[in-house]
């Protein structure tokens, strides 16, 4: 029997941002600290702008950042805080994320209730990938794209499955066996998304809304590569 053919990555795409848009309010809320960044370089590029700076160093603002300062009364604490928030939501992201591909609707209680569970197992599993990757990367560059393809599915099964952090590492080896194209289809399609981002004033709030809009789009293949893993026809193919 015929092996079933995989979603290409506008397909991802679509069933992604159906399933943001279904659960708007909370994808928006996790994005909150995002949101406040994309409005800083969005508020420095127009500030650049209207104090006669060139086109070419708003792109250059926008690779490598601005030289903006913060305020000095409390902005230490401020920004202490704000990081602290982003990695919460972040980690509460990744779960969303995954509920998200798996049903319609998610409510904010239960990605809490994941992550209250689950978070140590995700950040772990989130440095050990991460070492993973680094360390292919200064051996030659070649081995750390390779890494990332074979690794990269690891929060997602340590979420979904429950598992330890390197049994979710070693499933996910397993699960991207022979199917790299599948996973690097979708990494390589979410690089081509960020582009609009070097471009100044309106370039990060449309890379913001396209990352959003394919936020699931990992978790779902995810989910595809998993049941084809048990398809028996998969096997038989």
């Amino acid at each position: 029997m015929a092996e079933k053919k995989y979603q290409d990555v506008t397909q991802l795409w679509k069933q992604s941002r159906e399933a943001v848009q279904r659960n708007l309010g909370i994808f928006l809320f996790l994005s909150s600290t995002t949101i406040l960044s994309v409005a800083w370089q969005v508020g420095s590029d127009l500030r650049d702008k209207v104090h006669g700076s060139g086109w070419s160093t708003l792109f250059s603002n926008s690779f490598f950042g601005t030289n903006g300062g913060y305020p000095h009364v409390g902005g230490g604490i401020i920004i202490s805080l704000l990081a602290l928030l982003a990695i919460v939501f972040y980690l509460m992201s990744i779960v969303l994320a995954v509920h998200a591909a798996k049903k319609d609707k998610v409510e904010l209680n239960e990605v809490w209730a994941d992550l209250k569970s689950k978070w140590l197992g995700i950040i772990g599993v989130e440095i050990l990938t991460g070492f993973i990757i680094v360390v292919g990367l200064i051996a030659f560059i070649i081995p750390g794209i390779y890494l990332l393809g074979r690794v990269i599915l690891a929060p997602y099964i340590l979420i979904d499955q429950n598992t330890k952090i390197f049994e979710a590492v070693e499933k996910s080896w397993h699960l991207t066996n022979n199917r790299m194209g599948q996973v690097y289809g979708v990494f390589l399609f979410g690089i081509v998304l960020a582009i609009p981002n070097i471009v100044p004033i309106i370039g990060p709030i449309l890379g913001f809304v396209l990352a959003l809009s394919y936020s699931v789009a990992m978790p779902l293949r995810y989910f595809e590569l998993k049941h084809h893993r048990r398809s028996p026809a998969h096997k038989k193919a």
